[in-house]
């Protein structure tokens, strides 16, 4: 017994020894990998957990329309990935097996670019080689799609048990997709910049300032986490002049003319005379597949001008008083000669037009009658001649919201860098040896329209953070008057000659009075010969009491077709002119107001800020009531009658608002004041929001808002 309990001892005595050893070893242990071998465990230790400061994105601001219409906006894709490693599935071969065929079948019918063996081909071999990374898809999908596939078998587990991987992004979206692409131009998929139209001139106004973030990533579990310890600053939005209504028109108008002639490209710019405003800028030009893409902005681009750059050199020579609107020039039998150089009128393989007057000159587009005025008395003062273009503000560069917007170029006989020789003067005078983008043109003609004031046109009408107004453009004023008004007058009268029996006639219309120029360049010799005509009709509507000037600019390939501006550009103009005019001139706010009253009914108005809903409803001169005179925010509670009545409404602060039945503009203010990103699609109103009102919004989330 005592041998027993001796041996007993022995053994726990053994045991303990042991665990003292032990003991002392990790202390050892510890010191020397506290003191001893430190550095290298502080490398393996980084190895395993890295943690790093990178840069969180800011929302790039929204681009609008003037009539609230969303033309641009970053919208969230995502791109979506399958790690057949995780181990739920791996240890469960039987459930992946039993549900690979029902997640094959929804890949197939949902992207339709593959069958469904396929696609279970495809899953079945990267689960048997353990695929890390399997792209799902080959493009960037939308919100809604990403929602459906983490419903599909297998992925349905959860990302632990299912391996979907999700890679969110912003991907720049235009609602309106090709209509005013170029105008709004688009950025690098590398760097999120702008790089070309407003996105590139207002780049930073838009991108905002990214905030900071700290990211620890832990080897071998592919797994990371963000912190974000600066918040980003979101870009500013931007509301433009373009009213997308008036830009579908001239693009629409634009279009049908260019397939009809087969033309290689075209413009049309119109703007507000009074304002300067741009309210529609198209730019076409045929791909290889035959299709008219918005793609280059041909009206930035310098030309010479030809036969719309006369009604200048006539109108100089009217100031001075050199020639009438009376005036008789002899332009023979069509054909002249300049120091050995000879100009042809258009029909002078038909005897020419003889003796006709100045305005007979311009109505008929004569190169000879413009030529030989300006010749007869600038020869000897060819400076005063040039001078009296610089004062009118042919030559001076304007700072309209387009990137690599050319400068107009305008020899002067005293610059010897250029080349002037004998027959630069005539040629200069019809609208050769000079260059002038599409949109200068525009500008002076604009000028004529305004009563003689040359003003800037602009693109952008304000600059905007969560629905206040940060900064506002408006118009500038360059030169009050480009001439005296009794020249004015004689020029607006020969413009609208041009249309009423001249070159014209193809843009007259029976509803409106238009007045303009057409113009023929022959550009791009080759052998002495013309290889294409850039064919422009500039002018404005109505002519007794202009609202809007529009340039169209159509090059041709010489083809065979007959290179008549009036045909061609001038038809274009007439159609957007009709069809602007006639909304313009629909309906008056007095004859909507009589409307109402016969039907005693009441308009339908949407949900919105109450001072703007007031001012639309004085202006219609319909009676409303609105007991809380305080109220910011309000929604019309009858239809019934006449007499609208609107009660007050309150929105919590982080608490999702209901914009049903609010326009675009102050839906999209709401949501992102309360740190929601916003995507809309459709116009009108708000019809459906993608999070329920009242809820609680969390960080990331975003709002589809459906508008009908």
């Amino acid at each position: 017994m005592k041998n027993e309990k001796g041996n007993m001892m022995k053994i726990f005595g053994g045991f303990f020894l042991l665990l003292c050893l032990l003991f002392v070893f990790v202390i050892y242990k510890i010191f020397v990998i506290q003191f001893v071998e430190k550095e290298a465990w502080d490398e393996v230790a980084s190895k395993i957990h890295r943690e790093f400061e990178v840069d969180e994105p800011a929302k790039r601001g929204n681009i609008y329309s003037c009539d609230g219409r969303l033309m641009a906006s970053s919208i969230p894709s995502y791109k979506l990935y399958w790690d057949a490693r995780v181990p739920y599935l791996q240890q469960n071969p039987d459930s992946f097996y039993k549900s690979v065929d029902s997640l094959a079948y929804c890949f197939a019918t949902m992207f339709n670019d593959k069958t469904q063996s396929e696609y279970r081909k495809i899953f079945v071999d990267a689960y048997r080689k353990k695929e890390g990374r399997l792209s799902l898809c080959s493009k960037e999908i939308s919100y809604f799609d990403f929602q459906k596939v983490s419903k599909f078998p297998v992925f349905s587990y959860g990302k632990i048990k299912g391996g979907l991987v999700v890679e969110d992004r912003l991907r720049r979206q235009k609602p309106f997709g090709s209509l005013a692409s170029r105008t709004i131009g688009n950025i690098q998929s590398s760097n999120k910049k702008g790089y070309s139209g407003i996105e590139k001139k207002y780049d930073k106004v838009l991108q905002g300032r990214p905030g900071k973030a700290t990211v620890q990533r832990f080897a071998g579990r592919n797994k990371s986490i963000k912190y974000v310890v600066e918040q980003p600053q979101n870009g500013l939005d931007i509301t433009t002049t373009i009213n997308m209504g008036m830009q579908d028109i001239a693009e629409k108008s634009l279009r049908n003319v260019l397939t009809k002639i087969d033309a290689e490209r075209g413009c049309a710019v119109l703007m507000d005379v009074k304002t300067g405003e741009i309210k529609a800028c198209s730019n076409l030009i045929k791909d290889e597949k035959g299709v008219y893409v918005d793609s280059e902005n041909m009206a930035a681009n310098a030309y010479e001008p030809g036969s719309t750059f006369k009604i200048f050199s006539l109108m100089i020579a009217l100031e001075d008083g050199v020639c009438d609107t009376n005036t008789l020039v002899d332009t023979k039998d069509g054909v002249y000669n300049f120091y050995g150089r000879k100009m042809v009128d258009h029909n002078h393989d038909k005897g020419g037009y003889g003796k006709i007057t100045v305005a007979q000159g311009l109505a008929y587009s004569s190169n000879i009658v413009v030529s030989k005025i300006i010749e007869d008395n600038y020869k000897t003062r060819k400076e005063k001649f040039v001078n009296a273009l610089y004062d009118i503000g042919l030559n001076k560069p304007l700072d309209i919201e387009i990137p690599g917007l050319q400068a107009p170029k305008i020899k002067h006989p005293k610059d010897s860098a250029v080349n002037w020789s004998g027959t630069t003067l005539p040629w200069m005078s019809i609208g050769y040896e000079v260059q002038i983008p599409p949109i200068y043109t525009l500008a002076y003609y604009n000028a004529i329209a305004n009563d003689g004031c040359f003003i800037q046109p602009f693109l952008v009408k304000n600059i905007v953070k969560n629905g206040e107004v940060l900064e506002e453009f408006s118009t500038q004023v360059i030169n009050k008057s480009i001439c005296s008004q009794s020249t004015l007058q004689k020029v607006r009268s020969m413009l609208e000659g041009v249309v009423d029996y001249g070159t014209g006639k193809a843009a007259a219309s029976k509803s409106i009075k238009i007045a303009g120029k057409t113009g023929t360049a022959q550009i791009g010799y080759k052998n002495n010969r013309p290889e294409a005509h850039l064919l422009t009709f500039c002018g404005y509507f109505p002519a007794d009491n202009p609202l809007y000037t529009c340039v169209v600019s159509i090059k041709v390939p010489n083809r065979g077709y007959s290179h008549s501006a009036g045909a061609t550009s001038g038809v274009v103009f007439k159609n957007i002119a009709e069809q602007i005019y006639a909304q313009k001139v629909r309906i008056s706010p007095n004859e909507f107001a009589e409307m109402c009253e016969l039907k005693k009914k009441s308009p339908c108005v949407k949900k919105g800020i109450f001072h703007q809903t007031q001012t639309v409803l004085s202006e219609l001169g319909l009676d409303f009531v609105c007991e809380n005179k305080k109220a910011n925010w309000v929604q019309c509670s009858n239809t019934d009658s006449i007499s609208l009545e609107f009660d007050a409404l309150s929105f919590e602060k982080n608490v999702i608002p209901d914009v049903i039945g609010m326009g675009a503009k102050d839906a999209v203010y709401l949501m992102e004041k309360n740190g929601v990103r916003v995507y809309i699609s459709g116009a009108g109103r708000v019809v459906s929001q993608s999070i329920k009102a009242g809820t609680s919004p969390r960080k990331g989330d975003v709002v589809y808002l459906s508008l009908k």
